[in-house]
């Protein structure tokens, strides 16, 4: 169950971000929610995990592009911030892979190959 704890802490860093951008709290809602519903033991909750977390890398790669690209035309250096935000992403496709642990397909009652 430790394992989840790099899932909960993308899930709250990308509700950080929705609230840096000034995304209305009903959606902000959203990537906690999921952070909820991955201690729920349901089947194909892993999937859905998964889903999100694969969802936030798509935005996060989005939001880098348009950080850099804004830089870039303001003449300001971009390397910190192309560095940091890609590592967040990478991080956030990479916890993905934690839903492959034998223990958290047994804790999702899911087959070897769910």
């Amino acid at each position: 169950m430790l394992w989840l704890l790099l899932p909960a802490l993308s899930h709250i860093l990308f509700a950080a971000h929705l609230l840096f951008h000034g995304t209305p709290l009903a959606l902000v809602v959203l990537p906690i929610v999921a952070l909820v519903l991955a201690f729920v033991p349901v089947r194909y909750m892993n999937r859905l995990q998964q889903l999100c977390l694969l969802g936030y890398t798509c935005e996060w790669a989005y939001s880098t592009y348009e950080l850099v690209a804004r830089r870039i035309l303001e003449g300001r250096s971009y390397h910190p911030a192309l560095e940091i935000m890609a590592g967040v992403a990478l991080f956030t496709l990479l916890t993905a892979l934690v839903f492959y642990r034998p223990k958290l397909l047994a804790y999702y009652r899911c087959p070897k190959q769910c």
